[in-house]
């Protein structure tokens, strides 16, 4: 993991990746193919430097002024490229790695090919989540929901067993299941917005509710 400090410095003057429809989660990973000018830009200076990018997803109606700057929502996801692959005609596909989650505090106006901001780190890189009794409560529920979503899956079945291990961050658990299981964006986005991990696992318990209703509407048994 990286260490605070870098990520502080880098906090200043982050470069952005705007993105319609995608919300990167913290502990998981976004493949990118990245074409236009300004972007590859921007990641030929990531990778010379360390790596790390913003990606806030633009609000609706970004279509019709893409080229300058769209309105973004605020909150949106730090990640550092972890996997780069040039392409011969300029191109290159990269993988971010979702660190956590930043606040924009406000946007550099300094006429750079691609957008820059000063943000604030609302979590990342700070160990370990205190369990409350709410927490473990909600986590357990969370487990069982997910064991029923997939015992017919013996597939998923160990990776499903691997991500709610007891020895696993519960903001990693939320985080990855969020990503699993929350497919819209606007709910994707909101899910980022969330304070706290409580607030967080209770979103993903309902999503993970809501999924088993209809697992058991469809199997046309009384869930």
């Amino acid at each position: 993991s990286m260490h605070r400090s870098a990520i502080a410095r880098a906090a200043e003057n982050l470069p952005l990746f705007p993105l319609p429809r995608v919300a990167l989660l913290p502990h998981t990973l976004l493949p990118l193919n990245v074409f236009e000018g300004r972007y590859r830009a921007l990641v030929a200076d990531a990778m010379a430097g360390n790596r790390l990018i913003g990606v806030p997803m633009l609000q609706d109606g970004w279509e019709d002024c893409y080229a300058e700057s769209p309105p973004i929502h605020p909150v949106f996801g730090l990640g550092r490229i972890v996997r780069h692959h040039g392409c011969a005609d300029g191109r290159c596909e990269i993988v971010v790695q979702g660190l956590g989650r930043v606040r924009l505090v406000e946007e550099h106006q300094d006429g750079g090919l691609y957008r820059r901001a000063k943000v604030t780190l609302l979590d990342g890189g700070q160990g370990c989540t205190p369990i409350t009794p709410p927490l473990r409560r909600t986590l357990s529920e969370m487990h069982m929901s997910v064991r029923q979503l997939t015992e017919d899956r013996p597939d998923v079945r160990a990776d499903v067993e691997r991500l709610i291990a007891a020895d696993r961050d519960p903001a990693e658990q939320c985080d990855v299941l969020a990503h699993i299981c929350v497919r819209s964006p606007c709910l994707r986005q909101e899910y980022i917005e969330l304070e706290g991990v409580e607030a967080r696992a209770d979103f993903v318990l309902g999503v993970l509710t809501e999924l088993r209703l209809e697992e058991g509407c469809c199997r046309g048994i009384d869930a």
